[in-house]
């Protein structure tokens, strides 16, 4: 059996190392530099207390209970695995039962396969970078929280003095590489393209955009995950917060659904900035806090630490010089506020990734209103957050779940309690 992976966040990994761990072959497609997706950018993740990497699961191969990483799950190197980054999916046609596939792989200018990731390059690089997500960084460079652990080019910044290709001892390093197309025929395919955040850009009264002190969760993750000491922007160290829920959210103009992690993350971020800092001062401007189930900890926490709690919603967020003015209705108080922050950080509705939309046209696959996929057709599965929101946990679980259809009975001799065993597992996750 040959497998397609389309996306390499948390779905489309779990997948992957389901299906190697049975045998199968994996072709795994990325359209970023390194795998990871969403949660290469969220640094610590709910449930679990205290709070894990965000590529810290259960283990659910061989002793139940067990932490173990993503990254250490032997995925390079395998001989059933070949995996493309920054890369696309240009077509796919049924050939009999099977699908014959085009890929289009951007250059990297980088090879992976020769890289040892000895930072020699990196050192010698004289372009320094702002990254979102890594801080400073040089025009060659790495994610040491991604796969592949290869160094890749910023061309768009990189000078091409060549220095990199001087002290590269392993000819890895190629400025000239170029766009390749490579076809790869597979008897099943697994979209797990994910999710992304909304930018509420045309929510005016919001001012997103407008000022480096009004961002959305996703920003504020990357912040942190830099930081992690305490939190500056654009040199000012921040003291005060204001967080809103639900913005896009459940609201007739944009998206009618609730978004469903946004509670949970909000609290997650609140309580690691109260954690950096006890002196810090944060609000949650919300309509109904959704700490549902074993969560309810979250909120219970957040609130032992003293961070404030505001039912309403913001009526006008005013961007000033070094902060944001708030006007703020507490519908508990039956009043209208008008508060100062050095931050605000807007809890944006949560979308299907817009890339997928040309591969769903391609295969055929029915959308709802806003974008998730419907349903499926032979051969093809769905796979974590493309289909509806969820947490890691209940990612996890659809991902597993994906493969299961995949997978042929006689490769499990008792699949029956393998499903069981994963559900007990990730039900532990929940009560962590």
């Amino acid at each position: 059996m040959r497998v397609l992976i389309i996306g390499g966040g948390i779905a489309g990994l779990n997948c992957l190392i389901e299906l190697i761990n049975i045998g199968y072959d994996v072709v795994l497609v990325d359209d970023k530099e390194f795998l990871g997706g969403n949660a290469l950018r969220l640094y610590k993740y709910f449930p679990s207390y205290p709070l894990d990497c965000s590529f810290c699961i259960q283990s659910c191969n061989e002793l139940s209970g067990i932490r173990k990483c993503i990254y250490r799950s032997g995925i390079i190197g395998r001989d059933n695995v070949k995996i493309y980054t920054l890369s696309e999916i240009k077509e796919i046609k049924s050939v009999g039962e099977r699908f014959l596939v085009k890929i289009l792989k951007k250059p990297r200018y980088v090879d992976e396969n020769k890289c040892i990731n000895c930072k020699r390059c990196e050192k010698v690089c004289e372009v320094i970078v702002e990254d979102k997500l890594i801080g400073k960084r040089k025009a060659i460079y790495i994610n040491n929280n991604g796969i592949p652990p290869s160094y890749v080019i910023d061309m768009k910044n990189c000078k091409r003095c060549g220095k990199c290709l001087e002290v590269c001892k392993t000819n890895a390093i190629n400025l000239e590489d170029r766009e390749r197309e490579f076809e790869e025929e597979v008897d099943r395919i697994i979209l797990a393209m994910g999710f992304e955040e909304y930018k509420p850009l045309d929510l005016k009264e919001y001012g997103y955009g407008k000022s480096p002190f009004i961002i959305t969760q996703t920003e504020l993750a990357e912040y942190i995950s830099r930081m992690r000491n305490r939190l500056e922007i654009n040199g000012k160290r921040i003291s005060k917060i204001l967080m809103v829920q639900c913005v896009c959210s459940r609201d007739s103009r944009y998206f009618k659904y609730c978004s469903k992690i946004c509670c949970m993350y909000a609290l997650k971020h609140a309580i690691l900035l109260k954690e950096m800092d006890e002196n810090i001062d944060i609000y949650i401007a919300f309509m109904d806090i959704r700490s549902y189930g074993f969560y309810e900890f979250w909120y219970s926490k957040a609130r032992e630490l003293g961070i404030k709690f505001i039912r309403g919603r913001p009526g006008e967020i005013q961007p000033l010089i070094d902060g944001v003015k708030v006007f703020l209705e507490n519908t508990l108080e039956q009043k209208v506020e008008e508060m100062n922050f050095d931050l605000v950080v807007l809890s944006s509705a949560l979308i299907p990734n817009k890339k997928s939309k040309r591969i769903l046209e391609i295969l055929g696959l029915e959308i709802d209103e806003y974008g998730f996929i419907k349903d499926k057709k032979h051969g093809i599965e769905i796979a974590g957050t493309i289909k509806k929101i969820g947490d890691i946990p209940e990612t996890v679980l659809s991902a597993l779940s994906a493969t299961y259809y995949i997978i042929e009975p006689k490769d499990f001799k008792d699949i029956k309690e393998r499903k069981k065993e994963y559900i007990t597992v990730m039900s532990g996750m929940l009560s962590c």
